[in-house]
C-alpha cells in the first residue's frame, strides 16, 4: 500500500559533489529534503524510489548514484566501481534518503523513457499492492 509519495525533479546539480561549496540550487535542494523527511514522517516500512532510466529494471538497493558523467574528475572512481551506477532520477532519490538518515529496506527501480504509459500504470500498481510492513513499500 502506498502511504505517501514526494516528487523531485533530478537535476544532477542537487548532488552536493556537483555543486561545489555554494549550492546552484538551495531552494529546490530543500524543497526536495522537505519532501523526503515529510514521506519519512509517515515512518513507512520501506520506500520505493522509482525514476527514469534508460531501461525499465530494478536495482540493488546498495548501489549509489556515479556522478563521473557530470564530473570529468570524478571518472577515475568509476574505472575502479564494479557498475555505472544508477540512473540519475533513482540515485538523486536514494541520495536523499541516506541524507535524510534512512536505513530501512528500499526498493529501486527505473521505467524507460520511452515504456509506454500501461507499462507505468502495472509498475505502479505492483507498488501499490505491496503490504505497508514489507520491503520496497512507499
Amino acid at each position: 500500500m502506498i502511504v505517501r509519495a514526494a516528487l523531485c525533479p533530478s537535476p544532477p546539480l542537487l548532488a552536493r559533489e556537483l555543486a561545489g561549496r555554494d549550492e546552484a540550487v538551495p531552494e529546490l535542494r530543500e524543497a526536495c529534503t522537505a519532501a523526503v523527511r515529510r514521506l519519512l514522517a509517515a515512518e513507512p516500512g520501506g520506500v520505493v524510489v522509482v525514476g527514469g532510466g534508460a531501461v525499465t529494471a530494478s536495482w540493488d538497493p546498495g548501489d549509489r548514484l556515479d556522478l563521473a558523467a557530470y564530473a570529468p574528475a570524478l571518472r577515475a572512481r568509476r574505472a575502479a566501481a564494479a557498475s555505472a551506477g544508477l540512473p540519475l532520477a533513482v540515485g538523486l532519490g536514494a541520495m536523499l534518503l541516506d541524507e535524510a538518515g534512512y536505513t530501512g529496506p528500499r526498493m529501486l527501480r527505473s521505467v524507460s523513457e520511452s515504456a509506454p504509459a500501461g507499462d507505468c500504470a502495472r509498475l505502479g500498481a505492483g507498488i501499490a499492492r505491496r503490504p505497508r510492513s514489507g520491503p520496497g513499500v512507499s
